[in-house]
């Protein structure tokens, strides 16, 4: 008998995924391969959101990102941008409709606030707000000097897309040292390349404004003190170290947060207290029978790796509800097992261990702060894979 085509496996179940976003577009993507129909809801005007609209072209080129959604999309998925949940829709009107099942992967694009004097001034620009401009296309005039506060890689990003949008001077202010900066040291050597300044144990006490308009940012020295719950020092104020940093901009980028403002207290969804929608850690269920929720929501900022997981685990239990399974069983706990090298392989694998790793090409920096095209220019196909053998071994069967 011939096997049945793709279209022969379509059901009749319609499933909801509001954000597309890592953790939205990987939901979908798996469970419109089994058959049901996806629809995605996306507020923005693009498709992708943090890896569109957060992270700099010289990272992720758009092709690529738009290579990856259209295939997404041969997948029985189809995408509708400008719906906002809350203002255009809301999950009831989405269950009322004929939806079996709804996926909230909103991530987290909320601003936090840095509370000193002056932030709400005419040069300040969110950082959230500032990537999304400028990914949007939109023109970002950030003067001549311009300091970014935070030590994460999105603070480096906001940095050299300063650069890139002709500011003469880029202070990055970080209130810790070098050895305690969460961006990837790689980002930093790149960011120093291309004549940032990192200004290591500052913290803004307040934004200096002219008829409105910043003119310049009072900061402090710090030092550090103990250990505190995030398992670094703790930044102490020096007292009488203030000083000023004249600047044009400022970009606060200390993070981001889930915004919630479409689920009211009457909605039947819980919040956390740390601002974040309540899911079950393994299911993902809501307290709403049919409604799931992941990714940046649910955990607060993370990595775009664990969206995606989150995506996955959200069509895992999608699928088994669908299906009057039980959501848990089986997913507790799994042994892993050890990828069967071949002997005369491992071997090989341990002398190139030892050997110093292959360092990628770049795009000179003279002319990369003067593009927005990629600045890694990847490996030749034979150092790729003589790094790709140096530890995890993806061409195995796990």
């Amino acid at each position: 008998m011939t096997p049945p085509t793709f279209l022969e496996r379509i059901k009749d179940d319609r499933v909801a995924i509001v954000g597309a976003g890592p953790a939205g577009l990987n939901a979908a993507y798996h469970l419109g391969r089994k058959g049901y129909q996806i629809t995605i809801f996306e507020a923005l005007p693009v498709a992708g959101g943090m890896l569109a609209v957060g992270i700099p072209d010289f990272r992720l080129p758009p092709g690529i990102l738009d290579y990856d959604i259209r295939f997404i999309c041969q997948h029985n998925v189809e995408i509708r941008t400008n719906q906002a949940l809350g203002k255009d829709f809301t999950v009831d009107e989405l269950l009322k409709q004929g939806y079996k099942a709804v996926f909230l992967a909103l991530g987290a694009h909320g601003n936090p606030r840095l509370n000193i004097p002056g932030e709400d001034a005419q040069g300040v620009l969110a950082g959230v707000d500032f990537l999304r401009r400028v990914n949007l296309g939109e023109e970002v005039d950030v003067g001549e000097k311009v300091a970014v506060i935070g030590g994460g890689d999105v603070a480096i990003d906001a940095a050299r897309m300063a650069v890139r949008l002709g500011a003469r001077e880029v202070f990055i202010v970080y209130r810790r040292t070098q050895e305690e900066m969460p961006a990837n040291p790689e980002e930093v050597e790149a960011a120093e390349d291309e004549k940032i300044k990192i200004l290591y144990l500052m913290a803004p006490t307040r934004i200096l404004t002219d008829n409105g308009r910043v003119k310049g940012m009072e900061c402090i020295r710090m030092e550090l003190g103990d250990y505190d719950e995030s398992g670094r020092r703790r930044p102490v104020p020096i007292k009488g170290s203030e000083f000023i940093l004249n600047v044009d901009t400022i970009i606060p980028e200390v993070g981001y947060k889930p915004e919630l403002t479409s689920f009211p207290k009457d909605s039947g969804f819980t919040i956390t207290k740390w601002g974040t929608l309540s899911a079950d850690s393994i299911t993902l269920a809501t307290h709403i029978p049919g409604v799931f929720a992941g990714g940046d929501v649910v955990t607060g900022p993370s990595t775009i790796v664990q969206a995606m997981a989150h995506g996955y685990q959200a069509a895992v239990s999608i699928d088994r509800y669908l299906k009057g399974q039980d959501l848990i069983k089986d997913r507790v706990f799994r042994a892993l097992r050890r990828a069967d090298v071949p002997k005369a392989e491992e071997e090989a694998e341990k002398v190139e261990a030892i050997k110093p790793r292959t360092r990628m090409a770049y795009l000179g920096v003279g002319r990369r702060v003067r593009t927005f095209s990629e600045v890694n220019l990847g490996f030749a196909e034979e150092a790729a894979i003589r790094e790709a053998k140096r530890c995890l071994r993806c061409d195995l069967e796990h």
